[in-house]
């Protein structure tokens, strides 16, 4: 995949890697953002035959993974709704025998309150689901790279082929986490394009995809 940034050339987004877009001007970094934020126009992505793709269809926005990124506002309900359509029925079956002794308690003990009242039993895996209230475990995603490697294999469970657009990332991470983010895109076959505000080119161990643009807008990679 291609993405074109006008006035710049194309630039060639690796499949199943991190790709990295160094800005060093204020104002085309603010641009940059608002346009990838809100799925704008003026951002051009391209098959490798050169046919135009929608932003919507090209990339999924994350945003800053320590500033906006929400878990469990973005994916809680995808999850429950993968985990209702993967689950087999020797599970349903265990959940709804389980579901019914716990109504049968219930009923034992209204019936004990010589009420003219009764309970209805229905089962519902998507409100058990509900009331289990799933969530990630945030005290162990305190740090950016263990936040990443969840954002990387959540995407991954839910089978979303899309670009992941993320900001500021290697900001975030050291020599070290950049090669395990590597190494972990290229195992779950997922790609990053990061865009960062960095006013100098840097220096990096590795052979990333890397395209920096200075403050005369002059492209260097």
């Amino acid at each position: 995949m291609n993405i074109t940034i006008y006035p710049f050339q194309p630039y060639q987004i690796l499949d199943n890697s991190l790709n990295i877009i160094d800005i060093a001007s204020t104002n085309l970094n603010s641009k940059i953002i608002n346009q990838v934020r809100t799925y704008g126009d003026k951002i051009i992505f391209s098959s490798e035959d050169s046919n135009v793709i929608s932003s919507k269809d090209a990339y999924d926005y994350y945003g800053d993974i320590l500033i906006s990124l929400d878990l469990d506002k973005m994916f809680i309900a995808k999850i429950e709704k993968k985990i209702e359509q993967d689950i087999q029925n020797p599970s349903i079956t265990n959940i709804f025998d389980n579901q019914r002794k716990m109504f049968s308690i219930f009923l034992q003990e209204a019936y004990l309150l010589d009420l003219p009242i009764r309970m209805n039993f229905t089962p519902n895996v998507d409100k058990l689901l509900k009331q289990s209230k799933l969530s990630f475990i945030h005290d162990e995603l305190n740090e950016p790279y263990p936040i990443l490697e969840t954002l990387v294999k959540t995407v991954t469970s839910l089978q979303d082929d899309k670009l992941i657009i993320l900001l500021n990332l290697t900001n975030y991470l050291n020599d070290s986490e950049l090669k395990l983010t590597n190494q972990l895109l290229a195992d779950c076959k997922k790609t990053i394009l990061t865009f960062n505000f960095n006013s100098v080119r840097r220096s990096l161990t590795d052979n990333y995809n890397y395209l920096f643009i200075d403050e005369d807008f002059c492209e260097w990679k």
